[in-house]
């Protein structure tokens, strides 16, 4: 889960923080896949899918592995925007991979099919793990 929905959930009242001032420590996540989606694409058409998906599960692993260690009392350079730069770079790198390798093979006019199928498991996945995860916090 990233750090950003663990803050979400209570950070706000425990770090004294603003919702507004939580959404914009997290923007670097957003910036970050801003600035990953023009090149993408020609990574891409370099690299084979798996490695950029290989890429994101590194990314996501550095990311688990820097907020495990994160107290309230941490300071924004030190926990949160480390781990956000992170997930931004997980995200950016993994989901075109996702999409590239899930609708790949798939004729012309079965791709918006297969891409819905590919969007949908996302979202089920990413909720039932924040069902998993969530009870155990």
């Amino acid at each position: 889960m990233p750090v950003s929905e663990q803050a979400g959930r209570g950070g706000c009242s425990e770090l004294g923080w603003s919702p507004l001032k939580l959404g914009v420590a997290v923007l670097p996540l957003s910036g970050l896949m801003f600035l990953l989606a023009p090149r993408t694409g020609p990574l891409l058409a370099r690299l084979h899918p798996a490695w950029l998906g290989l890429g994101a599960m590194a990314a996501e692993t550095a990311d688990i592995s820097c907020s495990c260690g994160s107290e309230p009392s941490m300071t924004y350079a030190g926990w949160l925007l480390p781990t956000e730069l992170l997930v931004g770079l997980a995200f950016g790198l993994g989901f075109p991979a996702v999409n590239v390798q899930g609708t790949a093979g798939i004729a012309d006019h079965e791709q918006g099919l297969a891409s819905g199928l590919v969007n949908t498991s996302l979202q089920i996945g990413g909720g039932r793990q924040e069902n998993c995860v969530g009870v155990d916090w």
